[in-house]
């Protein structure tokens, strides 16, 4: 294209340069003297290279003052901000803001430190397809502050230096000798990776057959073929050091151009090697003159310059490709097999032509200046729609204005579907509405997206001694009461635009009214709030229908039913509507949202602005939820440990960009060996974490999964190893940069592995043993970005780190819940600890898991064999001689606790199957249940052991009084002592009550009795617990010794005719019962009280037998009343057999 003779500039803003001619009144020099080359094509690159040339210009002729952030280019009335230093841009003429040497000490914790030289380049040269740093530094991925350097695994060793240098010098391209040059990635892409051109030789592209290669005879330019053997042998066969093209890469290794070399030329000489471009262009570069006499006596010319579009004759297609230019600096991770042709995949997106709309004339486009030019009816002349931002006829004033633009983000919470409806006002002193708008956020779709609001000022010019704030206040969307307030306030209020970009956060939990502290007196009709982000700042927020400072003034409020009043201006009321209603008094209803608007269960929302919104359910996605996400299902194998959560990395490869990862959270439900899980991204690749190991669960080479669904059986065969387990010990002392070099040896030390990874990468092996590797962070934080909702040192994710749609907790050990708000550790473990969370909800018994069941008929069996129990005890103890001595009364009082102790525990049973099957949903009864039962239970457990240990006692004392032993004092003092130990028990259980509340799992559908103890109680009841377990234990043991060794003294002194010990081997026997029952007390209380004490947890909730076995064995006590006391007594043995003959003779008649 024709070039322009001259270009003309403002002189004063472009000082630097000298002018040579004046045209009408403008400075100008010609076009060559600013060298911007004679090869342009068209408009778009002229004008491109002249704002390069004139970019150092100064854009105001004015001189301004000289501030800390600011910085003066040399010699030039131009000052920029110092956060334009060294971002490889030329801001001054003679490019000093480049060659800054302070970079590094400009306090910008945003720039980038380029190795550990004192250059600190700007954040935009970071990953911008340029090396802007000496080592390439800024091109690469850096981990945040911990594994340092991550490179690029796919130019590793490649045959082309990338300048990646790592420790000890270590280059890509050093210590390559375990490294595979022909693989996926180098395999027929055009360049000699391997040294002797083996990845190139195999291509089927050219005329030469395999193993050969395209060779040009230096003497005859005949087409040869020369063998693969003979390249890199150093000994030039073929012209241009085709085949040895190792000593031009090392003779120019940071320019991929010069590849050609001259015939027999040395280093010594000033051209070795040339660019392939310099072939046939008519001038003489190698002093040989071979790069222009096979020119074909100048028929042919520019050789292998593709803009000159000359067509490659056989020379060309040899010596062409000699040239390393076609090397791409940036390769992305693939899963293409490269010995097969790549399948190309059609876009499943239609393209859509874009059409420019033309003025009919160029003096009708620039008629409304920044407007829009609108006809009205009857009338020739046009007229002008402003925006907001300017007034005028023709739009050409601009309006005193505050630019807000706002972002969004709400702290982590299991629901992230509510709805918030916002109201933005400008006022004046806090107090005055000069402009409002009204705005809906939903956190789960609107957390990327910002607003852009323009509020303007009353009055034109607006009061420069006013003081202005902005107050944003966000409402429920639901029921729209008030969440919390925002107060912004511009600085330097004296300019004509207010510009203001923020940040705000919503927090789950609304503000706090009515502040004891709060000393404005908001009256009956106000309540005292804080601001969120200035919560020293306070006002009142008035009730409907009231405003002013106080809340003092009423107006009338003229909003819809169920919409809410928020302010007064302009002789009108600022109206709040529901989500289905809309208009400036809420009465227009919105029509968008329909029955079958949102498909599959989707949630319509009507929006001002965007007409409708469809929140989809999980496994659905698209704009009407008609998408069906693809489905991965995954089965553990019983040869794996099935954990209580996984992480889900969802790998999507692209061609042109790094592969994007995904990760998902799922929790495995107790009583199931497999999870399910739906994303809307395509997945090629699937890994599944868990317990500190990965297992690849998926590989999807051809087209990303999108639309089907896929199952797959877990086995430790998908595990990936990690190459600190397969390298030897001297190959991990390595760099990264080197380390990685053995990545294919490690795939190759097992063939059945699938997946290996290392501290920053992880690398799936393939058919050839070759590791493929990509960038993979496994220091993720999980903490829903500083807001987690978690409790008890709970890990939070969120499936999206911005623009999340759901979030969970993974759970520390010892705790459960969905915010892991419950505990299994200590006084915590109780049956609704153990059994819960395995009980399904809306599930019928017949369906329930097999603990459940299990459980049914175990506490079926204990109530029949505790109802027998009671039914034969009872009638034994309740006879006329039960009051003639204390331990009559004791067991009679044993038989009626045990009775109620299995009643108690059956009751508490199935209450807690029907509350999490849904059946009882009654909060006042689960309440008033979870307070007493668990209490009561308790108390009859422990007053058993102590009637017991009663029991014991008594008879000792029996047998040292002997006929002295005063049955009418023993029967005062037995009732006495059941109600002080009656009485004692329950005061020392008092605390479980009292430290038991019910508390609602709304995520989960679920009412948990829980019961939390400070430390001091948990020492406290510790300390309760051991007394009530060995003193009752001691008193039994004790007394049982107490009654053999007095026997036995008692028969040696009476009847003296053998030896004591042997008296004393017969009363044992005699009385072994009592030793017996005493130690089968013990038996059946300790697992209740190792449960209680237990300093660790239920570690697997998956699989609770142990603990559910020694909670249902602490109440076997209660089942043995007539094993323990009948049976081993003839004397009421007979009376049970006497009461049993007389309810059966009564019960024949």
């Amino acid at each position: 294209m024709r070039t322009p003779k001259f270009i003309c500039y403002n002189r004063e803003l472009c000082d630097f340069i000298s002018p040579t001619i004046e045209i009408n009144g403008s400075y100008c020099n010609p076009y060559e003297d600013f060298n911007l080359g004679s090869i342009i094509d068209n408009w778009s690159d002229m004008i491109n290279a002249i704002k390069n040339v004139f970019r150092p210009c100064s854009t105001d002729s004015k001189r301004k003052p000289l501030t800390t952030t600011l910085f003066q280019c040399p010699n030039s009335s131009k000052v920029i901000s110092k956060h334009r230093l060294v971002d490889s841009h030329w801001d001054c003429a003679n490019g000093s803001d480049e060659f800054f040497n302070a970079s590094c000490f400009l306090q910008d914790k945003h720039r980038f430190r380029c190795g550990t030289s004192n250059k600190c380049i700007s954040p935009t040269n970071i990953r911008d397809l340029k090396y802007d740093c000496d080592t390439g530094d800024d091109e690469q991925v850096w981990a945040t502050g911990k594994t340092g350097k991550i490179f690029s695994f796919q130019i590793l060793c490649d045959g082309v230096a990338d300048n990646l240098i790592g420790q000890d010098n270590e280059t890509d391209e050093t210590n390559c000798n375990q490294w595979p040059c022909d693989n996926q990635y180098t395999h027929c892409d055009g360049i000699w990776n391997c040294w002797n051109g083996a990845d190139e030789a195999r291509c089927g592209s050219t005329v030469c057959p395999e193993d050969t290669h395209p060779c040009i005879d230096p003497f005859t330019y005949n087409l040869t073929c020369l063998p693969v053997s003979r390249a890199n042998d150093h000994i030039d066969d073929c012209l241009g050091g085709a085949d040895e093209r190792v000593f031009c890469r090392t003779v120019h290794p940071g320019d991929n151009r010069f590849r050609y070399r001259c015939w027999n030329a040395s280093q010594d000489d000033e051209k070795v090697c040339i660019s392939t471009n310099d072939l046939c262009d008519q001038k003489i570069d190698c002093k040989s003159n071979e790069d222009e006499r096979f020119c074909s006596n100048n028929t042919i010319r520019y050789l292998c310059d593709n803009e000159r579009n000359v067509k490659y004759n056989v020379i060309g297609d040899a010596l062409c490709n000699i040239s390393d230019m076609g090397i791409s600096e940036f390769v992305y991770f693939s899963l293409s097999d490269p010995l097969k042709p790549k399948i190309q995949i059609a876009d499943s997106f239609p393209m859509v032509e874009s059409r420019s709309v033309v003025p009919r004339s160029l003096s009708e486009f620039f008629f409304c200046h920044r407007g829009l030019i609108i006809v009205v009816v009857g009338s020739n002349e046009p007229r002008c729609l402003c925006p907001p931002a300017f007034y005028g006829s023709r739009c050409e004033f601009q309006n005193q204005r505050v630019s807000l633009t706002l972002q969004f983000r709400k702290e982590s919470s299991s629901t992230w579907y509510t709805i918030y409806q916002l109201v933005v006002f400008l006022l004046e002193n806090d107090r005055d509405i000069h402009s409002w708008t009204e705005l809906t956020y939903i956190p789960s779709h609107d957390c990327r997206f910002k607003f852009n609001i323009y509020l303007l000022y009353k009055k034109r010019p607006k009061h420069e001694t006013r003081n202005y704030s902005i107050r944003i206040n966000a409402f429920n969307g639901h029921d729209l009461s008030d969440h919390v307030s925002w107060r912004l306030v511009p600085q330097f209020q004296f300019l004509p635009v207010l510009r203001i970009s923020t940040y705000l956060f919503i927090p789950n939990q609304r503000s706090a009214y009515g502040s004891k502290t709060c000393s404005l007196g908001c009256g009956p009709h106000g309540q005292c709030t804080r601001y969120v982000n200035q919560d020293h700042v306070m006002f009142c927020q008035c009730d409907g229908g009231w405003i002013g400072d106080r809340c003092d003034i009423k107006y009338l409020c003229d909003c819809a039913p169920k919409s809410r009043c928020v302010g007064w201006d302009n002789g009108r009321s600022i109206c709040i509507c529901p989500l289905k209603k809309f208009g400036p008094r809420c009465y227009i209803s919105h029509t968008s949202c329909q029955n079958d608007t949102c498909r599959h269960g989707g949630i319509c929302i009507p929006t001002v602005h965007r007409g409708y919104l469809c929140i989809c359910t999980d496994g659905f996605s698209g704009l009407h939820c008609e998408k069906i996400d693809p489905r991965i299902d995954i089965e553990f194998s019983h040869e794996i440990d099935i954990p209580q959560s996984i992480l889900v990395h969802i790998i999507t490869v692209y061609n042109d960009s790094n592969p994007m990862r995904t990760t998902v959270f799922k929790k495995v439900p107790f009583d199931q060996t497999s999870v399910s899980l739906s994303t809307s991204n395509p997945i090629n690749i699937a890994f599944i974490e868990f317990s500190g190991s990965y297992f690849l669960v998926m590989v999807r080479k051809i087209a990303p999964l999108s639309s089907t669904n896929v199952s797959v059986l877990m086995t430790p065969n998908h595990r990936c190893a990690s190459v600190r387990q397969l390298l030897h010990p001297s190959i991990l002392q390595y760099s990264p940069l080197r380390r990685a070099k053995f990545y294919h040896i490690a795939c190759q030390t097992d063939v059945s592995l699938m997946c290996i990874y290392d501290t920053s990468f992880m690398c799936l092996c393939n058919n050839h043993r070759h590791a493929n590797c990509f960038e993979f962070d496994h220091n993720m934080t999980y903490n829903c970005l500083g807001s987690t909702y978690c409790e008890n040192g709970a890990r939070c994710f969120q499936d999206d780190p911005v623009c999340a749609k759901s979030s969970l907790c993974v759970c520390a050990e010892c705790f459960y819940g969905r915010r892991c708000q419950f505990s299994n550790r200590g006084f915590g473990v109780s049956l609704d600890g153990i059994l819960g969370y395995h009980i399904r909800p809306n599930t019928r018994i017949s369906k329930q898991p097999m603990v459940v069941q299990m459980c049914i008929i175990l506490t079926t069996i204990m109530l029949v064999i505790g109802l027998i129990n009671g039914f034969l005890s009872t009638p034994t103890f309740y006879t006329r001689e039960s009051y003639s001595m204390g331990c009559e009364i004791y067991l009679l009082v044993v038989s009626f606790n045990s009775l109620m102790t299995i009643s108690l525990f059956t009751y508490k049973f199935w209450v807690l199957i029907l509350s999490q099957m849904g059946l009882i949903v009654d909060r006042n009864f689960l309440w008033f249940h979870c307070v007493s039962t668990d209490f009561l239970l308790r108390i009859s457990t422990i007053f058993g052991n102590w009637i017991n240990a009663s029991v014991a006692v008594e008879r000792s004392f029996m047998v040292i009084k002997g006929i002295n032993f005063d049955k009418v004092k023993s029967v005062r003092t037995a009732r006495w002592i059941i109600f002080i130990v009656f009485f004692l028990v329950s005061l020392t259980v008092l605390q479980d009550p009292l430290n038991r509340q019910l508390i609602e799992d709304v995520e989960d559908q679920r009412l948990w009795c829980i019961i939390k103890y400070s430390p001091f109680m948990q020492i406290i009841t510790s300390v309760i617990n051991l007394i009530h377990f060995f003193i009752p234990f001691i008193c039994n043991f004790m007394s049982a010794l107490i009654i053999i060794i007095h026997s036995a003294r008692y028969r040696f002194r009476v009847q003296n005719q053998l030896k004591y010990r042997q008296y004393l081997f017969q009363q044992l026997q005699q009385c072994k019962h009592l030793l017996i029952s005493s130690c089968l007390l013990v038996i059946f209380s300790l697992p209740g009280m190792i449960i209680s004490l237990v300093s660790n947890c239920m570690r697997s909730t998956r699989n609770p037998w142990l603990y559910l076995s020694g909670y249902l064995v602490s109440f076997l006590p209660s089942l043995h009343t007539t094993i323990i006391f009948i049976v081993p007594s003839t004397v009421y043995k007979e009376r049970l057999f006497q009461k049993t003959k007389r309810f059966k003779t009564i019960f024949i008649h």
